[in-house]
């Protein structure tokens, strides 16, 4: 069922004071370890693995930090307890707001007077833990970048009742599991002449190509190359970083995308981590909250 960003982000506070209510109230402090570089990599590299299992979990992921810095330890009583919660809470606390990149909030506002009108759709496109935590709800909620979506629709439709059914008629928000289950879903039953994805998922590109092909849809995909993934491999392989640059219509930031052709009547997809926040930024709070949760429980 398609949902709006209004009706989304209504059910994202029932959502997160359900969460609330169910991870406790331990207060979470942060202290600021030294994670080896092993270790980092080891966090990120449980997250792909438990991924690649169907969908991400953070319950599991406790579970597997657990067995690996503590084997022989049982999973349970306060110890474990207060870890878990440590390690979900303290996730779930990470301002996103801060880690919204600066080209994206200073724009946003010129991007949706200059753009709104011309869509079909605007699509919100995110995956990760959206059922077993609600961590990738959270992540999104805390950006508070729907909302400022919303306030800079005002001055563009300022009727109240108006305003609300254009946002009902034209947005979307996609965060699933599997988003490229949800988008393909949505090109077979919706009439989308021309799709434009923004990623840093150059794999994700590459899928959505795929799907927009056999139902034929006109794709166009762009890629961020302010994300890590693009800063990596431009250190790594500049001759392949330049390649996929010109393949993939590649910006240097967000507002960059007012230069992209023919978007008039287009189904207009973003993603959320890497395209309008700072996935690198991210990953270090992060790592530093489940390094925090271990150090906590006695490692």
């Amino acid at each position: 069922m398609r949902k709006s960003f209004i009706e989304r982000a209504a059910e994202i506070e029932g959502k997160i004071v359900e969460l609330d209510s169910s991870l406790g109230s331990i207060p979470t402090e942060i202290d600021n370890f030294l994670i080896p570089d092993e270790i980092f990599d080891f966090f990120f590299d449980l997250q792909k693995q438990i991924e690649s299992e169907g969908k991400m979990d953070y319950y599991e992921y406790a579970r597997r930090l657990w067995r690996h810095f503590f084997p022989g330890r049982k999973m349970e009583g306060q110890i474990y307890d207060q870890f878990q919660s440590e390690l979900i809470i303290g996730l779930h606390r990470i301002e996103m707001k801060a880690l919204i990149y600066d080209h994206v909030d200073n724009n946003l506002d010129q991007l949706v007077e200059k753009l709104y009108t011309r869509l079909r759709k605007i699509i919100l496109w995110s995956t990760g833990d959206t059922e077993s935590t609600g961590y990738q709800v959270r992540k999104i909620e805390r950006s508070r970048i729907i909302r400022k979506f919303l306030r800079a629709l005002k001055p563009i439709i300022p009727d109240r009742k108006e305003r609300y059914e254009s946002i009902d008629e034209k947005t979307e928000y996609f965060v699933a599991d599997d988003k490229i289950e949800l988008l393909a879903n949505h090109l077979e039953i919706e009439d989308v002449s021309k799709l434009v994805v923004i990623e840093d998922s150059l794999s994700n590109l590459s899928k959505v190509q795929k799907v927009a092909d056999t139902v034929g849809v006109d794709f166009v995909p762009v890629w961020t190359l302010y994300s890590r993934s693009a800063i990596e491999m431009k250190n790594r392989d500049p001759y392949k970083y330049e390649n996929c640059k010109r393949n993939n219509n590649g910006i240097n930031s967000f507002d960059e995308i007012l230069h992209l052709d023919g978007l008039t009547g287009v189904d207009l997809v973003i993603d959320f981590d890497g395209v309008l926040s700072d996935h690198v930024k991210m990953r270090n709070l992060q790592a530093q909250v489940k390094w925090n949760a271990i150090k906590k429980a006695g490692y």
